[in-house]
């Protein structure tokens, strides 16, 4: 039912039995539930060398990481997979500048990339505003897939993968149809852990 969408480079990166992950975003990956559950599902696929670490922000827009002190925070951590999950508080923006976004994604890259080459990039799953889907996660998505392989990072594009309406019909989130409960980041976690996991060189 799930498809993995691959862009930019591939494979994601070579497998040395030392996987060290650090996961960076907003409330979503705030919750803990998504990152761990992404951590358990590599670890049984990939064994024991897996390192999985999170920094996040309940609000967070990326234009809130592009400062030097949550690059050093992220330096200090030692990932050789950088994983990001932001866009829902964009796509929620009364005045969503796409240009600023965009121009925000390529100041992210040449801000990280030194601290670690192996970026990947995952679209928002998908959320509601007014009972309506949100075009807006759409165009977001659509926006760091356009950019991902002349700024050479990855993308999985879990918006594209299910979409908004099998987490709602799953009884995933919340009744605004912005956040998700437990079941739903457990499910967006096991997704991503087997994503990076079906993207490894052994």
């Amino acid at each position: 039912m799930f498809t993995a969408v691959l862009f930019g480079l591939s494979p994601i990166l070579s497998w040395a039995g030392n996987l060290r992950v650090v996961h960076l975003g907003d409330s979503h990956v705030w919750s803990k539930i998504f990152p761990r559950a992404a951590h358990t599902r590599l670890r049984q696929r990939l064994g024991n060398g897996v390192s999985y670490q999170h920094i996040a922000k309940p609000g967070a827009y990326l234009a809130d990481f592009l400062n030097q002190r949550s690059v050093n925070r992220v330096a200090a951590m030692n990932p050789n997979l950088l994983v990001v999950s932001i866009g829902t508080n964009e796509s929620y923006a009364p005045n969503f500048d796409a240009p600023k976004f965009r121009a925000d994604m390529g100041r992210f890259m040449a801000m990280y990339r030194p601290v670690c080459r192996t970026i990947l990039f995952t679209t928002m799953p998908g959320n509601y505003k007014n009972g309506r889907v949100n075009p807006k996660a759409r165009q977001i998505a659509d926006i760091q897939i356009s950019l991902a392989n002349g700024l050479g990072y990855q993308v999985y594009d879990l918006y594209g993968a299910a979409g908004p309406a099998y987490w709602r019909q799953g009884g995933m989130m919340d009744r605004r149809g912005i956040h998700f409960n437990a079941k739903g980041y457990s499910q967006q976690g096991v997704m991503l852990g087997n994503w990076i996991a079906d993207h490894i060189v052994d």
